[in-house]
């Protein structure tokens, strides 16, 4: 496999955490808000610098408006033909009359992003159009009856807040994806991206005050991928980077600058030079979030110093590499040895909890998850 061929397979994988990306502009401006309108906004006038590796590298001037939407409670209002509550959170407070007038304020996060007004603008859109087209606002509402199925195919789970900055930590384990899974159990891309949807629309809305996760920029996550598992023969697999590809596309439209940092653990050797080939061609405000480890105590220190020491310890339990007696009976990537103490958190009981209360409440059942050995269901089923 030549360099060339094998970045282009890698860069999906690394690319799989721009939503944890944050640019790195700083606008020097005037606040002004007014105490009798709904909305706040704050007027950036003067120059911004981007700043890298210690030098000036580009300056923007421009002239934007940031929304700053006014404190306001989550929509729980009881459907009054089932008395249901009904979770409804839209992207941002005035987003009915944001395509309507080219003047409404941009959402802060777009800003950030795309750093001018018309992208932003553009982006904005975009998402608005998406959030339609998949009724995003109101999925809590909905039953998830895939859940416990998405979660087997490519495991990810939320473990809690960091004891020392507070923010939500994520984990992803892309090594453990499992399409195959995914076909047996019926269940399609677009399930598996609005599975992400769902999870991350929980996060901001329920696990994170509504009211202050669309206006906190201090309202970010951070993300761990454990890349155990990951070997040169799944990125020769077409739909597993086609899925990639897609969510990766998704999180990082619709979902922006939500991330404070992103560890990557557990890296193989092989990857570390891949990760030389792939880097210098990724953004830099992307590759400046993420911290690449193999297994040492670099990584245990970095985790450490990320996460406080009872989840670190946590993470480190549940995550590390088995050695060669856990691995004599087993197969070389199946790695569901300690994984599962990452469902017994308290914030991955909360989830499912909430899930299976919508599910319930309509009257059906979770989906099991079929192994590869039980039938295959029918399309319907």
């Amino acid at each position: 496999m030549t360099s060339t061929s094998m970045t282009d397979m890698l860069l999906p994988v690394v690319e799989a955490v721009p939503f944890f990306r944050r640019a790195k502009v700083h606008v020097f401006g005037v606040t002004t808000t007014t105490a009798t309108k709904p909305t706040k906004t704050k007027t950036a006038v003067k120059t911004a610098t981007r700043v890298s590796g210690g030098q000036q590298v580009e300056e923007i001037e421009d002239q934007v408006e940031i929304e700053e939407p006014p404190q306001k409670k989550q929509k729980l209002q009881p459907d009054q033909a089932t008395n249901k509550p009904q979770y409804d959170f839209p992207l941002f407070p005035n987003q009915a009359n944001f395509e309507k007038d080219p003047n409404a304020p941009i959402p802060f996060r777009y800003l950030d992003a795309h750093q001018k007004e018309g992208p932003a603008r553009k982006a904005t859109l975009e998402s608005l159009q998406w959030r339609k087209q998949f009724q995003i606002d109101t999925i809590l509402s909905r039953p998830n009856p895939n859940y416990d199925v998405t979660k087997a195919i490519l495991p990810h789970y939320f473990i809690g807040r960091s004891t020392t900055t507070n923010h939500v930590v994520f984990i992803q384990r892309p090594g453990l994806a499992n399409m195959e899974l995914a076909k047996h159990n019926n269940v399609q891309s677009q399930d598996m991206s609005l599975q992400y949807a769902y999870v991350f629309e929980y996060c901001w809305n329920i696990m994170h005050p509504h009211e202050t996760a669309a206006t906190d920029p201090d309202a970010l996550m951070i993300g761990i991928l454990d890349m155990q598992g990951l070997h040169l023969g799944l990125l020769r697999k077409g739909d597993l980077i086609s899925f990639v590809k897609e969510f990766v596309g998704m999180i990082d439209a619709h979902y922006p600058t939500r991330g404070l940092k992103t560890y990557m653990i557990n890296a193989p050797q092989w990857f570390n030079m891949v990760w030389k080939l792939v880097s210098p061609i990724m953004r830099e405000s992307t590759k400046e979030k993420i911290v690449l480890y193999s297994a040492g105590d670099d990584q245990d220190e970095a985790l450490l110093e990320a996460l406080g020491p009872d989840m670190a310890a946590t993470v480190m339990q549940a995550l590390r590499i088995p050695d060669k007696k856990e691995l004599k009976n087993k197969n070389k990537y199946d790695l569901s040895l300690t994984s599962d103490i990452l469902l017994e958190t308290e914030m991955e009981q909360e989830i499912r909890s909430f899930v299976m209360k919508r599910l319930e409440q309509d009257g059906i059942e979770m989906k099991p998850v079929l192994s590869l050995a039980d039938p295959k269901p029918t399309e319907s089923s």
